[in-house]
């Protein structure tokens, strides 16, 4: 394995922790900070689960393999060698549209907290936060479906003369991943990137508007504290959604060098797409860490706690002893 694919691997081995770690504090039940009850963090850990099994999917499939580490179980013509290129290709690309439409549930999520203030924890509540998951998982389901009942659709594992087993496509195959994938993606973007500018639009407003009605009552009021709070969370967003729009970029040039018949372009795009791919699912939590101080706060309380909790359990023990 390469030098920059070992430091890859640890970082991936080290963002799995992240996640793990966010996952916990989003979803447990007791917290410090109130903030972190809402519903966009509510959403945020379910894009981290997302985000985590497919990085696990990835490593697995696409990283273990590609380097040998799963020749012990990838011996010719056994089971795992006929279906698991099938099994895992498809869940990749399922994956990949469920993080898609989380950064559109994201986009509205942020776009209804500043456009609809009044109405945000209605539009979100716990039923329609659970509907929106939900809807999340199964919208992909029917290209999964025609991806695994096609007999057109061949994907295949092949040796290299070097001993790498590849992952190999028939032109059908690649055709119509690339088209999916690429359209989803950019398609996605763009949504965002309008919901985004709209949601620029209505924070400039807002800013207008406070500037207009700037006393004392009116800075200290809890609606206009709510409402910086939702400007930061949209911010936060706002930063995450980058990592889609590279991703997109790099589909677009996909398309174009493709169009053009420039196989330079298009190598040199093949070449990037394992780094794009992981800076779309590892970059998540450290933007998040990096930009939410309630949310490192949060974990460094409750990392403390455990260790109290630890010490306790040791001074009760010895002392029993």
């Amino acid at each position: 394995m390469p030098i920059h694919e070992i430091v890859l691997f640890w970082i991936v081995i080290f963002t799995i922790f992240l996640h793990v770690l966010i996952i916990l504090i989003v979803f447990k039940k007791k917290k410090h900070n109130i903030y972190l009850k809402g519903s966009f963090f509510k959403l945020q850990g379910f894009k981290s689960i997302i985000e985590l099994v497919m990085l696990l999917q990835f490593l697995f499939s696409m990283r273990l393999r590609k380097y040998g580490f799963l020749n012990f179980i990838l011996i010719d013509r056994n089971w795992f060698w006929i279906h698991l290129p099938k099994i895992t290709t498809i869940f990749h690309y399922y994956m990949k549209q469920e993080i898609y439409l989380c950064h559109i549930v994201l986009a509205a999520n942020r776009f209804t907290a500043i456009q609809f203030p009044l109405r945000y924890d209605h539009f979100w509540s716990m039923k329609n936060l659970i509907i929106s998951m939900i809807l999340v998982i199964l919208l992909p389901l029917p290209y999964v479906l025609y991806l695994s009942i096609d007999p057109n659709i061949h994907m295949n594992y092949m040796t290299s003369s070097t001993g790498t087993i590849r992952l190999s496509y028939n032109n059908e195959t690649t055709t119509i991943t690339a088209l999916m994938d690429g359209i989803s993606c950019i398609f996605s973007g763009i949504l965002c990137i309008f919901i985004y500018i709209f949601i620029i639009i209505a924070a400039i407003k807002i800013w207008n508007e406070q500037k207009f009605f700037h006393t004392a009552n009116y800075n200290n009021s809890q609606n206009n504290e709510t409402t910086k709070i939702h400007v930061k969370l949209s911010f936060i967003s706002g930063i995450l959604f980058t990592t889609l729009l590279l991703n997109s970029i790099c589909q677009s040039l996909t398309f174009y060098s493709q169009y053009e018949e420039n196989d330079y372009l298009t190598m040199k795009l093949n070449d990037i797409s394992y780094p794009i791919v992981d800076c779309l699912y590892c970059s998540g939590p450290y933007i998040l860490l990096l930009t939410t101080k309630d949310l490192r706060t949060e974990i460094l309380k409750s990392t403390r706690k455990e260790v109290k909790l630890v010490s306790v359990f040791k001074i009760t023990k010895s002392s029993i002893l």
